[in-house]
């Protein structure tokens, strides 16, 4: 049994995001085939991931136009490909939307065990990481981040392309960092997509950078 127990910090960080993973699984299986009440506008997302499935101008989507399209392409665009694969549209919005929240979670546990090194050694370094395993684990059910990000909503991209910018921050701002070009790109790249999932969060990002 000994082979099973978590001794380190990126141990425990790591248990918790299978954890995640078991658990949007589980979920994706239990949810209704039909939106769900806590969330009706995923019907809107799949309809018209299946409306962009079909090669249909984002123009002619009935009552948006392609105001829609052009503010949440960052889950369209992927949940569109799923539903080209022969998957259903709900399903394709939910399972998009779930893959990055499960990919936020990881990057976030990857901060986690990269900022462990800044924590203090000995007997304090043991007192920070049942603290830092708390908050992760926090971050990981809480229902603003894990109920929501296993549906159809563009929360969950919004959310991966603000914590994958900021990640670039943090690996630009690095001592003797000698890919700030390709960082750089990074960082562009996820202001876009953070436009293109939430453009009022997009400017609040611009301005903060």
């Amino acid at each position: 049994m000994s082979a099973f127990k978590l001794h380190t910090l990126k141990q425990k960080l790591w248990a918790i995001v299978a954890a995640s993973f078991v658990a949007r699984v589980v979920m994706f299986f239990t949810l209704p085939n039909t939106a769900s009440s806590l969330a009706p506008d995923e019907n809107t997302y799949a309809i018209l991931a299946k409306w962009i499935s079909e090669s249909k101008p984002a123009s002619g989507f009935p009552g948006y136009g392609d105001r829609l399209y052009l503010s949440s392409r960052s889950i369209i665009i992927p949940a569109s490909t799923f539903i080209r694969l022969g998957m259903d549209e709900l399903d394709a919005v939910r399972v998009t939307s779930s893959i990055y929240g499960f990919l936020a979670l990881c990057i976030v546990a990857f901060l986690c065990t990269k900022s462990a090194r800044f924590l203090p050694t000995g007997v304090e370094s043991k007192k920070n990481e049942p603290l830092v395993v708390t908050l992760l684990l926090v971050y990981a059910f809480l229902p603003s981040h894990f109920v929501w990000s296993n549906l159809g909503l563009r929360e969950s991209p919004n959310e991966f392309w603000l914590i994958t910018c900021f990640l670039g921050v943090f690996f630009l701002y690095q001592e003797g960092q000698s890919k700030k070009a390709l960082i750089t790109v990074l960082i562009s790249i996820s202001i876009i997509c953070t436009f293109s999932s939430r453009p009022q969060v997009g400017w609040v990002l611009v301005v903060t950078l």
